[in-house]
């Protein structure tokens, strides 16, 4: 293909300002507007002339321009996830140091600069996050959004920084496979989920960037607590609390858990119940007996026990029923024996009696 010459159109990015300056920012375009960086004459300079430009395209002109202090040299971002608002917001990072992330906010027909905060009209780009210590340097990227509205980049420093919303709180969604330690173990995380709350609604599970102390335990941890790493600093703070919840444990002596497995296992040994589990069934009865309330409720098979005990009751209960049949089968027995011998014995009598008369 090629492009029809005559059909091309050009716009003075300057604005009608008298500067010379450059643009190689791809624009970003949306609803009838576009929205690119601009340069000013001296590339490095502070506020020299530098700007993020919006044009109306059903015009080709500029709508405004709104200054920063560096050169915004790649293709911005916008996002219309507030849309309904009427609003969409485009960032642009600078390049110059320390690589600020700048944000403006537009609307169909809008004339002038106007502040993401209350609306007001601004002189200059506001800058929504500002790169400390290492970090700070020189930025030509465009940055990029994944669907939790985390918004990353790099500059110069050599540093990867993802800006985030705000975590609310974090919240474990699934409880580990083990809460039950000895006394010297150290905490398992298998099975564990955890998922962070963030001030623009959205929820992410954040399983694998969460930490924990790695020590051994003592009889005294009652809880673990999982911390949010990837939490440094934002415009308002150099540091930041990372975000942290906790997950409870039990954590046993030695001595105590030695009785409670031994209980347990005692408990399983009962096995298929018969008139001779008795004695078995009686040992794990005594072993839990013995065991404080505490580690009463840590039995995790004592319905074995007590089903094994009903059973055996049951058992001892039939049989002493099937001893009374049995004596009283016997004793009928003879009755009947003895009745029937009786008139037996009669008959024959009779029948004596009866042909000597005859």
């Amino acid at each position: 293909g090629y492009f029809d010459r005559s059909s091309l159109k050009t716009l003075d990015l300057r604005g009608g300002q008298a500067i010379e300056g450059m643009s190689t920012s791809t624009p970003v375009v949306y609803n009838g507007r576009a929205y690119v960086g601009v340069s000013g004459a001296a590339q490095f300079e502070p506020y020299g002339g530098h700007s993020i430009t919006v044009i109306d395209l059903k015009s080709f002109s500029i709508a405004y321009r709104c200054p920063t202090k560096g050169y915004p040299q790649t293709s911005g971002l916008l996002t219309k996830a507030y849309e309904k608002t009427g609003l969409v917001y485009v960032y642009f990072l600078e390049n110059m140091s320390p690589g600020n992330l700048c944000v403006i906010r537009d609307a169909p027909g809008q004339k002038e600069a106007l502040s993401i905060y209350d609306g007001k009209p601004i002189t200059r780009a506001e800058v929504l996050f500002t790169p400390r210590g290492a970090q700070r340097q020189y930025a030509l990227c465009s940055p990029i959004v994944d669907e939790y509205g985390t918004l990353y980049f790099k500059n110069d420093s050599g540093y990867m920084m993802a800006l985030g919303s705000r975590v609310v709180s974090l919240e474990v969604l699934a409880q580990p496979v083990k809460t039950l330690y000895e006394e010297g173990e150290c905490f398992e995380a298998e099975g564990l989920r955890v998922a962070e709350h963030l001030a623009n609604g959205c929820t992410r599970d954040v399983t694998s960037a969460v930490s924990y102390s790695e020590e051994p335990l003592s009889v005294q941890d009652t809880d673990i607590t999982l911390y949010f790493n990837y939490y440094c600093y934002n415009n308002d703070a150099e540091t930041l609390d990372r975000p942290q919840t906790t997950v409870e444990i039990i954590v046993l002596s030695h001595a105590d858990m030695y009785a409670l497995k031994q209980t347990q296992e005692k408990i399983d040994a009962i096995g298929v119940v018969t008139a001779d589990s008795g004695d078995r069934i009686e040992e794990a009865r005594g072993l839990y007996d013995e065991l404080s309330e505490r580690l009463k409720e840590l039995v995790t098979n004592l319905d074995r026990l007590t089903e094994a005990e009903e059973t055996y009751a049951l058992l001892l209960q039939a049989e002493r029923r099937l001893s009374s049949i049995t004596a009283a089968s016997r004793s009928a027995s003879v009755f009947f024996m003895f009745f029937y011998l009786f008139f037996k014995n009669r008959s024959e009598i009779r029948f004596r009696t009866f042909a000597t008369s005859k």
